[in-house]
């Protein structure tokens, strides 16, 4: 079409320029079901993307003070440690974690997937209150197919 036609028919032009944003807006739609905003409380805060199915287990044996532990620690203790236990949970110390939360127990042992520890730290089938970490990246899939396999099998605290 030459440039001269755009002018001269000013509501087809408008109605093109709608209807290409509609299209780009239809396509769009299944990355913003993936991202939500959140700042730990409900509301909106910071992008990330949430998983749409909790991430499968790891395939080996996994152990809480090589594997588990470490993730816990760079990822939850500074709100659910010793300076701080929001929702009343710790996650720095066995005791911690087998007393739970505010909400009841975060493990079941021999049932990661259905585990509220899990389901929050994926962000599957919890409210946005209590998709974990509240303000941070989501953890990997790997680091969340870690702690289900270790809730898979049996959630045993190792060494210390």
């Amino acid at each position: 079409m030459p440039d001269h036609q755009l002018f001269v028919n000013p509501l087809k032009t408008c109605l093109a320029i709608l209807l290409m944003s509609g299209i780009i807006s239809i396509l769009s739609a299944e990355d913003r079901e993936e991202h939500e905003r959140h700042d730990g409380r409900g509301g909106k805060k910071s992008s990330r993307t949430l998983y749409k199915e909790i991430p499968p287990a790891v395939s080996r044996t996994v152990s809480f003070t090589n594997d588990v532990k470490p993730i816990l620690l760079e990822n939850c203790t500074r709100c659910h440690g010793v300076k701080k236990q929001k929702a009343e949970l710790r996650l720095d110390t066995k005791e911690g974690i087998l007393a739970g939360s505010e909400d009841g127990p975060i493990i079941k042992p021999g049932k990661g997937e259905a585990s509220l520890l899990v389901r929050s730290i994926a962000g599957v089938g919890v409210e946005s209150d209590q998709v974990m970490p509240p303000k941070d990246d989501m953890l990997t899939k790997d680091e969340i197919g870690i702690i289900r396999a270790w809730i898979d099998q049996g959630a045993k605290f190792d060494g210390k």
